[in-house]
């Protein structure tokens, strides 16, 4: 059976939370591992919502990639059939979409930079205010 984000965010958090040696590695798969499950669920959000987040959505002009495509995407969205609240929501999780992003972007690329137990401490409290800011989104 495949992954869900919830899974994957839980993941996370028991590496986070239940592990003592939390060597350097350790915390950028942490970083990896929130990021992604908050990217999935960002994206069952986009669908369910009818924002553009992928290739064939895509303005050609502009050099996106797909993951900050669909956090600019919702940061920017607005629609007059979704209800004010709903709309300042997707927003908010846009952009903690994006901060989680450039954790993950650290955790990953910048492997000749120290990335520390704090940043992955950032990163899983990124991915906890996105659960809990979609959960009402979501079914």
């Amino acid at each position: 059976m495949a992954n869900t984000p919830n899974e994957l965010f839980a993941l996370a958090e028991d590496l986070f939370t239940n592990y003592s040696n939390q060597t350097e590695p350790f915390c950028r798969n942490i970083a990896g591992r929130s990021y992604y499950s908050c990217y999935h669920i960002c994206s069952e959000v986009a669908t369910k919502y009818g924002i553009p987040y992928d290739k064939k959505n895509r303005n050609p002009k502009k050099h996106y990639h797909s993951h900050k495509f669909l956090y600019d995407s919702m940061k920017n969205y607005a629609n007059s059939n979704t209800s004010s609240n709903d709309v300042h929501k997707i927003r908010v999780i846009g952009m903690i979409l994006a901060q989680c992003l450039c954790l993950r972007i650290k955790a990953d690329y910048k492997i000749n930079k120290l990335f520390t137990y704090n940043q992955s401490d950032d990163s899983i409290q990124c991915g906890r205010a996105i659960m809990q800011k979609s959960g009402s989104l979501l079914p």
